[in-house]
C-alpha cells in the first residue's frame, strides 16, 4: 500500500511535546487569543488530536508483532523442507536424479524458495509419495508423508499470517502519519494566530509560538532503540535516490539500506553506521529503487543492544 507523507518531519514524540508546549502557552496567552477564536473549546480540539495521536501503536510495537510472525513462518519453513529432505533422498536413490519421478518433486533450489513455494512443494512432494509410495520403499510410510502434509498446512497458515502482519503495521503506520498530519496542521494553525498576537508585542513570548518546520522544511528524524539480532523497517517518506541519510548508533554497530519487504535482512546494499560516528548516504546508494526497494531498513547484529538515529533530509 501507499503510505501517506509526512507532513511533519521531526520524530512523533517531539511532535507531541509541541503540542504540550504550543497549549500551556496558549492558555496563558488566553485573553490575546480570544479575538482568533482561541479558547476552551478550540483547546480541546488540539488536545483530543494530540492525545489521538499519541494513543496509536509505536513502530517498536508494530515491528515486534511484525518480527514474531515472521519467526514462527521461518521457523516453520526450516521444519517443512527437514520433511522434505529425507523423502526426497529416497525418491532420488530409487529412480535417480535425472528421472522425471524425482524432478517432478519439484525441490529445486529448495533452500531459496520462499513461503508461498514452499507451501507448493510440500503438497507436490506429499501428493507424489503418496502415489509412488509403494514403488519408493526404503523404509518411507505414509506416516512419514502424512507429517509432511501437516506440517505444509500449519506453513500455509503462518505465511497468511505474516503478510497480513506486514499489511497490519503498513496501515497503522499510515494512520499514525495521517493523524501527525492533522495534530500537525492544527499547530501550525495556532502558532500562527499566536504570532500575530505578539507581533512587535513581546519578542519572547512571540517565539513561544515559532515551530522550526513551520519557517523551513526539515528533515524526517526516526529514532528509537534496537534489540542485538533485530532488523527495523523505519517508516520515512518522501525518499528519493538524491535524499541524504545521516545515520548514528549508540551502543552497537548498525547496518542501514533498502529492501523490498519490511523484514528483509542485509541484501548486498549495506552500509555501516558506526557506534558514536554521524555516517551520511544518498538512498540510492544503499539499495533505494522505486518501486522495487522503498522500504529504509536497519539492522543490529550485535552483540550489544543499541539506540539510533536517522535523519532523511528534505
Amino acid at each position: 500500500m501507499k503510505i501517506a507523507k509526512r507532513k511533519y518531519k521531526s520524530a512523533d514524540s517531539r511532535l507531541i511535546q509541541s503540542a504540550d508546549d504550543l497549549m500551556d502557552s496558549a492558555e496563558r496567552d488566553a485573553a490575546e487569543l480570544a479575538p482568533y477564536e482561541v479558547n476552551a473549546t478550540y483547546l480541546s480540539e488540539v488536545e483530543d488530536l494530540r492525545d489521538d495521536f499519541s494513543e496509536t501503536p509505536t513502530d517498536n510495537a508494530l515491528m515486534g508483532d511484525m518480527m514474531t510472525a515472521t519467526e514462527n513462518r521461518n521457523e516453520k519453513m526450516i521444519a517443512v523442507r527437514a520433511a522434505i529432505n529425507p523423502i526426497a533422498t529416497r525418491f532420488r536413490t530409487k529412480f535417480g536424479e535425472d528421472s522425471g519421478r524425482y524432478r517432478g518433486l519439484g525441490i529445486e533450489l529448495l533452500s531459496q524458495q520462499d513461503g508461498d513455494e514452499l507451501v507448493r512443494t510440500g503438497r507436490s512432494v506429499v501428493q507424489r509419495a503418496t502415489q509412488y509410495l509403494s514403488e519408493v520403499g526404503q523404509g518411507l510410510t505414509q506416516t512419514e508423508i502424512d507429517a509432511l502434509g501437516v506440517l505444509t498446512g500449519e506453513l500455509d497458515v503462518l505465511v497468511d499470517v505474516q503478510r497480513k502482519a506486514v499489511k497490519d503495521r503498513d496501515i497503522a503506520v499510515d494512520d499514525r502519519i495521517k493523524k501527525g498530519n492533522a495534530l500537525y496542521e492544527k499547530l501550525v494553525e495556532l502558532a500562527e494566530y499566536g504570532k500575530s498576537a505578539w507581533l512587535n508585542k513581546n519578542e519572547a513570548k512571540y517565539n513561544d509560538y515559532v515551530i522550526t518546520e513551520v519557517q523551513k522544511k526539515a528533515a524526517q528524524v526516526l529514532e528509537g532503540n534496537i534489540s542485538s539480532g533485530q532488523i527495523i523497517n523505519l517508516s520515512a517518506t518522501d525518499v528519493q535516490a538524491v535524499t541524504q541519510l545521516t545515520g548514528e548508533a549508540t551502543g552497537n554497530g548498525l547496518q542501514i539500506y533498502f529492501s523490498t519487504n519490511p523484514t528483509d535482512y542485509p541484501n548486498g546494499f549495506q552500509q555501516a553506521v558506526n557506534e558514536g560516528v554521524e555516517n551520511s548516504f544518498i538512498a540510492g546508494a544503499i539499495g533505494f529503487d522505486p518501486g522495487n526497494r522503498e522500504r529504509l531498513m536497519l539492522y543490529n547484529p550485535g552483540p550489544n543492544n543499541a539506540t539510533y538515529k536517522v535523519v532523511v533530509e528534505a
